[in-house]
């Protein structure tokens, strides 16, 4: 994915549509607090205790990232004592077994307004986590056992799940070797202005050096000196051929545009098209003379204007539930916090701003 020029854009714009916006609890319906209170104020626990080293949307965010760039992310889930937590388990890493084992799953299921429980026959497999000569055994998540679980998220149907640009993967390493193909047509291609050849004779051994570094941007409208000396004439060779010199201009064969522009672009589009990112159409106006390029220069620039909204709003919901948060730790939020000690216990107290609130009778400092 890394060598692709289009996919990783398109995974980050994913990640902020996904998880940009923060996280919200709602009830089912037919639930409120009347109904469902205790498990709502549990949940809420749940999610912000989940994983204590990143929230939840930076963990979601990173889960995003790993099914769109293999297909694949795992999480996992460790019980003991209290609410369980989760943590990323990296994809490169992990393998499963074929589902060899059936056991008895135990479902939990919201039947008219009831939360009901169930059992079902089901052929599990396991994970393992291999890191060096490690392995660490997993058991799929909601097998009865004493190892920690996994959550296997993929895209496809698959024992491992597929990108959803694989199928482009040809173009994905083809727009790759464009890019290096050409890198190495200015770093080692030859550019030589023109080339200067004797005939009749054989390249002289300072001349076959020569020729070895006339290559590259040194090179560059220089001109190459190609000496020759001519073959025996004659006899007793006493005599050399006579040697004529021949002049080409390599301006007009070599001096063109990039290699494989047209291909690179059609690729680029196809790669897009194939992990869904977002495009706009630019409206045009009736009587302005436009090129394709025009049309698709302004496609770019609004689709770029929206990923960065897009950016900008998910900074935006992230500040808000930010502050909502450092706003509840206070007892009264910032208006006014309020204060219930018993001044009787206290034994020295200086004022250095206050007054008397006479309509709620307190002191206010």
């Amino acid at each position: 994915m890394k060598k692709s020029n289009i996919i990783p854009q398109c995974v980050e714009a994913y990640k902020t549509n996904i998880t940009g916006y923060g996280h919200a609890l709602e009830f089912l319906p037919g639930q409120s607090d009347d109904t469902a209170k205790a498990e709502w104020d549990i949940a809420d626990i749940f999610m912000q205790t989940a994983n204590l080293e990143e929230s939840i949307e930076q963990l979601l965010s990173q889960l995003v990232e790993d099914l769109e760039h293999c297909g694949n992310a795992y999480i996992e889930v460790a019980r003991g004592g209290g609410l369980p937590a989760i943590y990323r388990i990296p994809p490169e890493y992990m393998r499963c077994t074929a589902p060899l084992e059936k056991v008895e799953m135990r479902y939990q299921r919201l039947v008219h307004g009831k939360a009901e429980e169930f059992t079902q026959s089901k052929w599990v497999r396991r994970y393992a986590q291999k890191r060096g000569v490690s392995i660490t055994w997993f058991r799929e998540f909601g097998a009865p056992g004493e190892e920690n679980e996994v959550i296997h998220l993929q895209l496809g149907n698959g024992t491992y799940g597929e990108p959803r640009w694989s199928g482009n993967s040809p173009g994905v390493i083809g727009s790759r070797k464009v890019g290096k193909l050409n890198l190495d047509y200015f770093d080692n291609g030859r550019m030589l202005a023109m080339i200067l050849t004797v005939m009749n004779g054989e390249l002289a051994p300072q001349s076959i050096e020569a020729l070895k570094g006339a290559k590259g941007k040194k090179s560059q409208g220089g001109i190459l000196y190609l000496e020759v000396q001519g073959y025996d004439k004659g006899t007793f060779g006493d005599e050399k051929e006579k040697t004529s010199i021949k002049l080409d201009k390599l301006n007009d064969l070599l001096q063109q545009d990039a290699l494989f522009l047209e291909y690179n672009r059609e690729k680029r589009k196809e790669t897009r098209s194939a992990v869904d990112a977002l495009s706009s159409k630019n409206k045009l106006g009736p009587n302005e003379p436009v090129t394709e390029y025009d049309i698709n220069r302004w496609e770019q620039g609004i689709a770029d204007a929206h990923a960065q909204i897009s950016v900008l709003t998910a900074d935006g919901s992230n500040l808000k539930t930010r502050m909502n948060t450092l706003e509840s730790t206070l007892p009264d939020g910032f208006i006014r916090n309020n204060f219930n000690d018993d001044l009787a216990t206290v034994d020295s107290i200086k004022v250095i701003r206050g007054y008397y609130n006479e309509a709620q009778s307190r002191m206010e400092v």
